[in-house]
Formats: structure tokens, sequence, C-alpha cells
């Protein structure tokens, strides 16, 4: 009776067995533990691609000319992510330029290549979601040109206005920069006296010099120069005030 039994188990065994797939005894483990998945990138989607708001830009007139075209004063390109998919849709951008800077974040954001040379600069994007798994990466290439047409320069008029009186001693004088016509664009102006003290308006167009006693009798000399112009405009100019003998007696 005892091996009709074990012979009668064996034959129930042998019988359910083969219904069993091998698979769905991995997936009920897998299931029983709970495990933690790592997202992985949907194969299925479009990669992620870069769009520039133009492939090739132009470096900006140069200073003291007016170009006819083909000139870019604003060198600040608009990038913009599209394709890039994630189940929860929160992404990180992270850009790599090979010259400029990227100004913002997101899946927008500036590529600024102000000041940059002629020549070709390479953006590269990666996307990850924010269990840090990279989805995608794209790369893309803009070209910076010289400006092509120059333009003429076109010189401006510079004088230097000084006190028309004399100055007492240990009074303040005022020296003006006058930049008339011309071509001049962001002009910027660095001032060297030769005596006093400039007190207020380094690197701009009016300045004020402290004279004291010991000036008295003497003349200063304000020298301005300028720059914002072409190479071949004068860029430099004087203007002279006096400083009274005596100081003035008060009434």
């Amino acid at each position: 009776m005892y091996k009709l039994t074990i012979f009668l188990l064996f034959l129930f065994s042998a019988s359910i067995l083969p219904a069993l797939n091998s698979n769905d005894l991995i997936y009920k483990t897998a299931a029983n533990v709970n495990p933690t998945v790592t997202p992985t990138p949907d194969s299925s989607s479009d990669s992620v691609s870069i769009e520039l708001d133009r492939d090739i830009t132009s470096r900006p007139c140069p200073p003291g000319y007016k170009c006819r075209g083909n000139c870019d004063d604003n060198m600040s390109i608009v990038v913009t992510i599209s394709d890039a998919k994630s189940e929860n849709n929160l992404l990180d951008y992270n850009y790599t330029v090979s010259g400029g800077r990227i100004v913002g974040e997101g899946s927008k954001v500036n590529w600024d290549l102000t000041g940059a040379a002629p020549g070709t600069y390479k953006i590269t994007v990666g996307v990850v979601d924010k269990s840090r798994t990279q989805l995608q990466t794209a790369t893309k290439i803009i070209t910076v040109q010289e400006c092509e047409d120059g333009g003429d320069c076109v010189c401006p008029a510079l004088s230097v206005d000084a006190p028309a009186s004399l100055t007492q001693a240990g009074e303040t004088m005022i020296f003006t920069a006058n930049v008339k016509g011309g071509a001049a664009d962001d002009l910027t102006y660095n001032w060297i006296i030769s005596d006093g003290q400039i007190t207020e308006g380094q690197g701009t167009p009016v300045i004020k010099v402290a004279t004291n006693s010991k000036m008295a009798g003497k003349t200063v000399t304000a020298t301005v120069e300028i720059s914002g112009v072409c190479e071949v405009c004068p860029k430099t100019e004087t203007g002279t005030g006096k400083i009274a003998t005596k100081k003035r007696k008060k009434k």
C-alpha cells in the first residue's frame, strides 16, 4: 500500500509540472520581493533634437563703423530642445558648449556667443530623468563668421570743455568731454589729469577735480581717451583750466 501511494504521487507530479512555465515562476518570485526597477529609455520614442534659431551668425559691426548688412549686434542664439520623452516628464538638461556660455535652464535657453571668433562651435545636450537615467543626447553646430560688410568709418568730433574762468585753490574744477557726430558706439572714457584729484566721474564724459592750496597759480590739464570709434579716428583730447594765484579773500 505504501509503495502504491508513492507511485500515485509521482504520476500526479509528472502530470502537473509540464504545465508550469519557468518564466511564470521567475515573475512570481520577482513580484514577491517587490524589486526596484531602474527606468530605461523608451526605444520606440524619437531621439532628442536641438533647434537653433539660426545656424550661421555674424560678428557685430566693428566699433566706429556704419555697417550696411550681414552683421549681428545680438549674438545670443535661442536653443530649443524637443522630442525628449520620459514616463514622468521630469527631465534635466545638461548643456556643453565649445565656446560662449549658456544662459537659462530647461528645454529652452540662450547660447551667448558674444565675442566669439570666427569659426564653428558645438553645443551638446544630455537629457536625463530624475532617476539620473540617461535618455538621449544630441549635438548641433553653429558657424560664426566675420561681418562681411564693414561699412564706412565716420569719425566723431571730440573736444574737452574746461573751466572758462580762474578756479580758486581748494575749489572744484569740472571737465567735460564732447563727442559729436560720427559712428561712435558704446563709448568709454578714461581721464588723466596733471594735478589735483579726480573725485567723481572717472569713466564718464564729465569729471570733477579737487584742488588744494598748494596748486595756486598752476594749470591743470585733463586728457580724455575714448574707445568705441574705429582705429583711424582721433581718440584723445585735452582741456586746461587755470587756478588763481592767491585765494580770494572773504568779505
